[in-house]
């Protein structure tokens, strides 16, 4: 961790046009996520009292440019070469046990797309091949269950001539008819 030059004020985003915390130091990170291109990047760090110690800054945002989906936690990146999926923002380690090993210069943490529960991520390391580890949320029960995140896309195809009438696509018992057809 280093310290800044010179300490630059943060305004957090509300009605409140004070300024109540200064960032006064840096670290340069290895950020390694599945399905997203590793990088090396500075991270600036505040001493927060609600314990957000990490802000990912504007210049990291621009320079990949990611759909940061806010309301499900989602970062997506596209690249014209690659499809990446997109990353859940909950990583098997927390942010402040990041912030904590970059402050102790301990080895950077390589994130990995995590499980709902702790003991289902255990139960799913023992039989899963080290080599797909990063791939552990397609073993999820509880990620299965879920349906994806809803698009605004219409992929309405248009038929063109005769449409299909509407009909039953089998014989229907007397119930069914009057049901139907009332």
């Amino acid at each position: 961790m280093s310290e800044l030059p010179e300490k630059i004020p943060l305004f957090i985003l509300d009605s409140n046009e004070s300024t109540s915390l200064f960032i006064t130091h840096y670290t340069k990170w290895v950020v390694d996520l599945p399905f997203f291109p590793s990088f090396e990047w500075n991270f600036f760090i505040i001493d927060s009292p609600k314990g957000e110690d990490l802000i990912l800054g504007y210049d990291l945002l621009y320079h990949f440019n990611p759909i940061v989906d806010w309301k499900n936690g989602l970062i997506t990146y596209y690249s014209s070469n690659k499809d990446y999926s997109g990353i859940k923002s909950s990583a098997c380690y927390s942010l402040a046990t990041a912030v904590n090993s970059v402050a102790l210069d301990l080895p950077p943490l390589s994130f990995h797309a995590s499980l709902e529960e702790p003991e289902e991520i255990e139960s799913v390391l023992k039989v899963v091949h080290p080599a797909y580890h990063q791939y552990l949320d397609v073993f999820s029960k509880a990620k299965a269950e879920k349906l994806p995140p809803h698009h605004t896309c219409d992929h309405h195809i248009k038929l063109e001539g005769l449409l299909p009438q509407v009909d039953v696509m089998y014989s229907l018992s007397n119930h069914e008819s009057e049901t139907l057809w009332t």
